[in-house]
């Protein structure tokens, strides 16, 4: 076909085909544009070989196909993009060597030009939509990853006298993807065949999942940790960043919000969550997780291990056996079975005196030299002692009951009343202890261990009066207490 003829009914064909196949991108979202260039592979077959040579390209279409021994498209100054917006940066491209002459391919003989372009859609693209605008010289049909998509109105006869355009819309997929075409160029009635070749415009639009990454953790301490994440929102606003960890991989079972918590653009973001009231020695799970457009996307598990609990180190001045450190705390346990020891007014003011052991490690505690037992065990931190809640306030001489010893779920809150009538208050998560509505700084925030909570037995205890010793030979605290 002339050169000639090619150009003046392309030009018709394109400005026809315009209102009804264009390729341009929808308004909103991510584009990205797949046109032909030189950057496409082409292999070119004389018709008069026979059906045997392009049988042996099967399989040419599909993307697993290797395409290395093929050579590259030739770009033309034919149909270019300057009069043909609908095109965009495409280019007329064909074989070297044909692409401006004629070739003998011998009376009613055709030529095939089989193309590929691999192209990459982002791994986390959404709500694809693609449309294709396709001019050939003769005759195309289109392939999306060996399936077959769109073709052109093929003549009767192999004497090809007319171009063909095409639009279509592709079901484009996440990742990589290869657009196949082959074109059929018929010869002029000489036994020569024009210059044969394609030009096509691809536009995609979609939408982006934000990027999740999980990191390392720090600030890792026996009962706490800094879990941490990097989140790209994708241009996505109001991008939710929060943390799921736990003691089983892939369960979790806790929530946490991340800092910041809400935010958009299309840059790294590091994200944070502080977490505590972890038990020490154990093993923790997470991931960082972002949540738009009703779409959620989880970052990779990471783990750390909280440090088992150390022994009381040189807080403990051993001459004198008396505790200088930061203290204990108290579980929530079920409710003793075992009477209080029994002691003797001898006056009006006699003052009963309490000593009570409690080992590090051992269910077992003593009231004035009687052995009760505790559904869980006193642990030693750095170098703090911590006792459960409850038993250490019958140690100081509370009532074992729900309104002397109270636990406060919702706000994380310990309360004892004394028989006076005085208050004690400390919370999990605060190293202030409130007593008789005097503010007293600890060094020590209060812990949950174990469905228990644990309070800072010093400071509780001289609160009330009492004295803390410490025996670091038998890791024992004594406590005592007149009342």
């Amino acid at each position: 076909m002339k050169k000639v003829k090619i150009i003046a009914l392309a030009l018709s064909l394109v400005l026809m085909f315009a209102a009804s196949a264009s390729a341009g991108p929808p308004p909103s979202g991510h584009n990205q544009s797949i046109s032909s260039d030189s950057s496409n592979k082409l292999v070119y077959i004389e018709g008069y070989l026979g059906a045997a040579v392009l049988d042996s390209y099967a399989g040419w279409n599909t993307l697993d196909y290797n395409d290395s021994g093929w050579g590259n498209a030739t770009e033309t100054g034919l149909l270019a993009g300057t009069w043909a917006p609908q095109f965009g940066n495409a280019k007329w491209i064909a074989t070297p060597g044909i692409a401006d002459e004629g070739a003998l391919c011998g009376p009613n003989n055709y030529s095939f030009y089989l193309y590929r372009n691999t192209f990459t859609i982002p791994d986390n693209a959404y709500n694809i939509n693609a449309s294709m605008l396709c001019y050939a010289d003769n005759f195309q049909t289109i392939y999306l990853n060996g399936n077959e998509v769109a073709r052109g109105l093929e003549p009767n006869g192999i004497n090809f006298d007319m171009p063909h355009a095409v639009g279509c819309a592709l079901n484009i997929l996440p990742g990589k993807n290869v657009l196949a075409v082959e074109v059929k160029n018929g010869d002029n009635g000489s036994g020569t065949h024009g210059p044969a070749g394609l030009l096509y415009q691809i536009n995609v639009n979609y939408e982006l999942d934000p990027k999740v990454t999980t990191t390392a953790a720090s600030n890792i301490s026996a009962t706490g940790a800094t879990i941490k994440g990097l989140v790209n929102a994708q241009d996505n606003d109001d991008t939710l960043a929060t943390f799921e960890y736990g003691t089983s991989s892939g369960v979790y079972g806790s929530t946490v919000n991340a800092d910041p918590n809400s935010f958009g653009g299309d840059s790294d973001t590091n994200v944070s969550a502080a977490i505590s009231g972890l038990t020490p020695g154990t093993t923790y799970y997470y991931r960082a997780v972002a949540t738009v457009n009703n779409r959620t996307v989880y970052g990779e598990e990471m783990s750390f291990t909280t440090p088992s609990l150390p022994a009381p180190t040189d807080e403990y001045t051993s001459s004198s056996n008396t505790y200088t450190g930061p203290a204990s705390t108290t579980s929530v346990g079920p409710a003793s079975t075992e009477a209080e020891p029994a002691s003797t007014l001898t006056g009006p003011t006699a003052k009963i005196e309490l000593v009570s052991t409690f080992t590090v490690g051992s269910t077992t505690y003593t009231i004035n030299g009687e052995s009760f037992e505790m559904d869980t065990a006193p642990f030693s931190i750095e170098p703090r002692v911590f006792v459960p809640q409850r038993f250490l306030g019958l140690a100081l001489g509370i009532p074992d009951d729900e309104q002397h010893i109270i636990w406060d779920e919702t706000t994380n809150t310990a309360t004892f009343i004394t028989t006076d009538g005085k208050e004690a208050k400390c919370s999990v998560g605060s190293t202030i202890l409130t007593f008789d509505g005097q503010e007293i700084q600890m060094d020590v925030e209060p812990m949950v261990q174990d469905g228990h909570i644990f309070l800072p037995a010093r400071f509780l205890t001289e609160a009330l009066g009492g004295t803390v010793s410490w025996d670091d030979l038998t890791k024992t605290v004594t406590v005592r207490i007149s009342i």
